[in-house]
């Protein structure tokens, strides 16, 4: 049993290359907005502290990129 929750956007979407650093501290994909680049890695640090999952992939609804977070759920959780 788990908990998912995508969230989606219709934005320029990412590249499989920039998809796979997309957790990296620091990596900004969209300079047009400021921020440092902390905050999909500081996502991933919290969903993994839950024993859960983050994946990154393009958008089959809107296009842009879709973020979708795998939560465990049961007992003792």
């Amino acid at each position: 049993d788990e908990l998912v929750v995508r969230v989606e956007d219709d934005g320029p979407g990412c590249s499989e290359q920039e998809i796979a650093a997309i957790t990296e501290r620091g990596l900004r994909l969209d300079e047009q907005v400021s921020g440092h680049g902390l905050g999909l890695a500081i996502a991933q640090e919290i969903v993994e502290s839950y024993q859960g999952r983050i994946r990154f992939h393009p958008s089959p609804t809107l296009g842009g990129l879709c973020a979708e977070i795998r939560l465990p759920v049961g007992e003792g959780r």
